[in-house]
C-alpha cells in the first residue's frame, strides 16, 4: 500500500517498519499498525477496477442525449434557477418580517406545494 494509511510495511517475523522513516520497531507491533496494513490490502483487492483499467468492451463515451433528454434537462434547469430567485427573494424579506408577515409567507409556499 502506497497511500492512505500505508505508513507501515511489514518487515517479518511480527516486526514493522514505517515507510521513509527509517523506524523499525523489531518485534514490537504498533497497536493498529497490523490491523490497518490488512485493511489495506483487503482494501486494495476489492477495489474496482479504475476507469482506465476497464475492459475493451466497455463504451469509452456514453450515448449522445436525445433531443426529448435536452429538452428535460433545460427544464430542471430553468426550474431550479426560478426557485434559487425565489429563496433569495424571500430571504430578503425575512430579514425585515415580523411574526405576522412570517406566518404569511410559509402558508403560501406550503400552499403552492401542495397545489
Amino acid at each position: 500500500p502506497n497511500g492512505g494509511f500505508g505508513m507501515w510495511q511489514d518487515a517479518g517475523k511480527g516486526g514493522f517498519k514505517g515507510f521513509g522513516k527509517g523506524v523499525s520497531f523489531g518485534g514490537a507491533v504498533p497497536p493498529d499498525a497490523r490491523m490497518m496494513a490488512d485493511l489495506e490490502r483487503d482494501m486494495a483487492a476489492q477495489a474496482p477496477p479504475r476507469p482506465d483499467e476497464g475492459s475493451d468492451d466497455e463504451p469509452g463515451q456514453p450515448a449522445e442525449a436525445t433531443q426529448e433528454e435536452v429538452e428535460e434537462a433545460q427544464r430542471i434547469v430553468q426550474l431550479a434557477v426560478q426557485e434559487a430567485e425565489e429563496r433569495k427573494k424571500l430571504q430578503k424579506e425575512v430579514k425585515t418580517a415580523n411574526r405576522e408577515d412570517l406566518q404569511a409567507m410559509l402558508n403560501a409556499r406550503l400552499k403552492l406545494q401542495r397545489s
